[in-house]
Parts: C-alpha cells; sequence; structure tokens
C-alpha cells in the first residue's frame, strides 16, 4: 500500500515542472471559493444592496416624476440607468477580480520567477520557470498561502471592497 502511494505522489507531484499536483489545486480552489463567497456574501451584497438603493432614489426623481416621459419610456430608463452604472458593474465584477488575483498571487508565490518569465515571453506564455521549488518547500510555501489567505487576503479584500464601494461613495444610511 505504501509503494503505491509513493509511485501515485511520484506520477502526480510534478515539483519539477510547472505543473502543481491536482490536491493542491483542489485545496487552493476551494480556499479561494471560501474567502471570495465570504466577501460576496457580506459587504459586497451591503454594497450592492446601497447602490440599487441609491440608485432608485436617482430614478425616482429622474425617471418615475418626470411627466415627459410615458410609463414604457421611464421603465426602459430605469432599466438602462441600472445597466450603465460604472459602480453596480464594478461591484458585480469585484469577485472575479479577486479570484484572479488571488491565483497569479499564488503563481507567484510556488513560483517567484514566473514574472520575468511572463516578461520575456509575452507571446507563448509563460515558459519554463527558472527557479524551482523542492517538494518540501512546494508544500510550506503551498500552506502559508493557504493560512495567509484566511488571515490575510479575506480581511484585506473585505476592507478594500468597503472603501472602494460603501465608504467613498459616502452613502446616507
Amino acid at each position: 500500500m505504501n509503494d503505491y502511494l509513493q509511485n501515485r505522489n511520484k506520477k502526480f507531484y510534478r515539483g519539477s515542472t510547472t505543473i502543481v499536483h491536482p490536491l493542491y489545486e483542489i485545496e487552493l480552489g476551494q480556499a479561494i471559493n471560501s474567502v471570495t463567497s465570504f466577501i460576496d456574501r457580506s459587504i459586497l451584497a451591503r454594497a450592492r444592496l446601497l447602490r440599487e438603493k441609491a440608485l432608485n432614489t436617482i430614478t425616482l426623481e429622474n425617471c418615475w416624476n418626470n411627466t415627459n416621459f410615458s410609463f414604457s419610456e421611464a421603465q426602459q430608463c430605469h432599466e438602462l440607468t441600472f445597466e450603465n452604472d460604472s459602480v453596480l458593474g464594478n461591484i458585480h465584477s469585484f469577485k472575479q477580480e479577486m479570484q484572479v488575483s488571488l491565483l497569479a498571487d499564488y503563481e507567484n508565490k510556488i513560483n517567484p520567477q514566473n514574472v520575468n518569465i511572463y516578461k520575456k515571453n509575452t507571446n507563448v506564455g509563460l515558459g519554463e520557470p527558472t527557479q524551482i521549488l523542492s517538494e518540501k518547500n512546494l508544500e510550506v510555501e503551498h500552506r502559508k498561502f493557504l493560512v495567509n489567505l484566511h488571515l490575510f487576503h479575506r480581511f484585506y479584500y473585505y476592507y478594500f471592497a468597503k472603501y472602494l464601494f460603501i465608504d467613498s461613495l459616502k452613502y446616507n444610511i
């Protein structure tokens, strides 16, 4: 049984290439989903609610109370106001941008040379890394990143989104 596990780990462990072990990818994906769903369900939900409340006030004054608009025109004005609002669009895309940023941080943590490689090989992707982590260092860096993700990044993005979408817009709550 022990030989089977060692052979399986040798087969899947890619410490000498750019491919990360599938179990690490699963752990990373679950950790990122945990952090992004926390942000989405807490501060981004509040920011969406406050922005929609402010937009409803704006559309009430500009669209619905406008005597020059018919009902269908006022409804179209209301829909266009919500569709074209840049702040609401940024709130909706913040979660995906956060996921991309966290994945890039992880890749740079696992292989710090990726930044330089990307600059060299912008036409073909990342290319081959020049600095490879050993199996033990890969495990250590992976675990450090997961802990850092839950203890630092979660609150960093929470307060960043709070400042960006709530505090800077100064809603009358």
